[in-house]
């Protein structure tokens, strides 16, 4: 199961929404830091392709388990779920309601006070910590790894959803995205009682601002918003102190080193490659294919190569792997290749703002006197 970037599809034009499940455990990725498993829908032809909203998607699985999304399937999960924890999971007593309309413009009904929680993906468990409210969580999905805290949590599949062990945690609400979590999962959800706010997140600002939400929606509102306003405060410190860089590198960020998955277009991930002062060579390229060419990179001549890959990668390796770069590639020939922990770029979390930072050290090692562990990277003349 490989990484790549979604393309936006037309479910209506090209065929009913379907999820996908590799079944095939010993090829599924290691790097589960990535979480950001998406909705797939399938074209006239019968092929899965991605779908999501400029983040990211898996496919091109060996083994893949298609499970309509529709109401009828929806109905049997909840028949089956609800005959077996003997009713439905969570009435919400006497909590008062209160009316909240999410992302995708879905107006739920909440209790006012939520003390129970479950979040869906990764970066939401991480941004409920960051809001104060990570007393609230009852559980946790199999992808998360962060914070700490969340290892002592009973654990639950977010994708495809584990319906069954979501519903024994009995939340009073769950915390979704639509750059994982597929849409038509909140039906079931709702019919065991747990409502699903959905977020998305296709600008650095809509992580803060997911922050205040979950503060708001918490009752941690005061603590959500400091820490918010702290992300950004810190994020604008960058830009400016890399605004005084004598130069911009021109920047290729890569998610693999052998398959050249790449943030195309509208992706957040060009607005922290520039506040690292850096200018990123794939702002503008419109999505044609999953995969940069060779010859783009090429033709695009980086001088800097940011990588969601192993540490193990350096310029050496990558001159391997693509032979013609060796000498025709600023980035490769003189060495500066580095790597970089995927999640906190790959993540659209708090932690966003230390991979902004990590990034501009390696950029620009010279603004800051003692890059120390912070950098993480490394570089070698091939």
């Amino acid at each position: 199961m490989l990484l790549s970037e979604g393309v936006p599809g037309n479910t209506s034009a090209e065929g009913s929404l379907t999820q996908y499940v590799c079944l095939d455990k010993a090829k599924r990725p290691k790097q589960a830091f990535y979480a950001t498993l998406t909705r797939f829908h399938f074209a006239k032809d019968k092929r899965p392709i991605p779908y999501s909203k400029g983040h990211f998607s898996f496919s091109r699985s060996p083994a893949w388990w298609r499970v309509p999304a529709s109401g009828c399937v929806s109905s049997i999960l909840l028949i089956a779920i609800t005959a077996l924890t003997g009713c439905q999971v969570n009435d919400a007593g006497d909590k008062t309601r209160r009316t909240f309309t999410d992302d995708l413009d879905r107006t739920l009904e909440l209790p006012d006070d939520p003390d129970r929680v479950v979040a869906l993906a990764p970066n939401l468990t991480e941004i409920v910590y960051a809001a104060g409210a990570g007393s609230t969580l009852v559980g946790a999905s199999t992808a998360d790894d962060f914070p700490p805290a969340t290892d002592t949590l009973p654990r639950f599949s977010a994708y495809p959803p584990g319906f069954e062990k979501i519903a024994a945690l009995r939340p009073d609400v769950a915390l979704a995205t639509d750059q994982v979590n597929n849409p038509q999962d909140a039906k079931t959800l709702s019919g065991l009682g747990i409502p699903t706010v959905f977020f998305s997140f296709n600008e650095v600002g809509d992580v803060f601002e997911a922050v205040r939400t979950v503060g708001r929606l918490l009752g941690t509102e005061d603590a959500a918003r400091q820490t918010a306003d702290s992300l950004e405060t810190a994020l604008a410190a960058l830009h400016r102190k890399t605004g005084r860089a004598e130069s911009r590198p021109r920047v290729l960020f890569l998610i693999g080193a052998k398959q050249l998955y790449f943030f195309g277009k509208e992706s957040y991930a060009h607005t922290l490659i520039e506040a690292a002062g850096g200018t990123s060579v794939t702002a503008d390229l419109e999505r044609t294919s999953s995969e940069l060419s060779e010859e783009f990179v090429l033709k695009a001549r980086p001088d800097v190569i940011i990588g969601s890959f192993a540490d193990s990668i350096d310029a050496a390796a990558l001159a391997a792997m693509h032979p013609t770069w060796k000498e025709a590639v600023p980035a490769v020939r003189e060495g500066r290749v580095h790597a970089i922990n995927g999640n906190l770029i790959l993540r659209p979390g708090p932690r966003i703002v230390k991979g902004a930072r990590r990034m501009a050290r390696v950029l620009h090692p010279g603004l800051f006197a003692s890059a120390g562990s912070d950098s993480q990277a490394h570089k070698t003349r091939p």
